[in-house]
C-alpha cells in the first residue's frame, strides 16, 4: 500500500470546477510533501498555513504524486480546527 500513498498533494481554495488542467498550471494556496508512510502508520497530521486558509467555502485537493504506484489510493481525510470571529 506504501506506493499508492500520495506524495504530494495540492489545496486550491475557492476555485470549484477546477479540472486536471487547470490545476497543473495554477499556483495552489498550498502544497504539502508526505512522507512513505511507516508501516503500521494510521495517519499524519499536517498543519495548514492559517492566513492562507481564512473564509473557506470551496477547497479542491489534488492529488500529485505517488511513490511510484500509477494511481494513488485514499482512505480518509479528515479536517479539524477551531471556529474564530472574523476581526474587523
Amino acid at each position: 500500500e506504501g506506493e499508492t500513498h500520495s506524495r504530494r498533494i495540492r489545496l486550491f481554495k475557492n476555485k470549484p470546477g477546477l479540472g486536471f488542467d487547470d490545476v497543473a498550471t495554477l499556483k495552489p494556496e498550498q502544497e504539502i510533501e508526505l512522507p512513505k508512510p511507516n508501516p503500521g502508520e494510521d495517519f499524519q497530521e499536517y498543519p495548514l498555513k492559517t492566513t492562507a486558509f481564512g473564509s473557506v467555502y470551496h477547497l479542491t485537493i489534488h492529488f500529485a504524486l505517488t511513490h511510484g504506484a500509477e494511481h494513488c489510493k485514499v482512505h480518509y481525510i479528515a479536517f479539524s480546527g477551531d471556529f474564530m470571529e472574523p476581526f474587523r
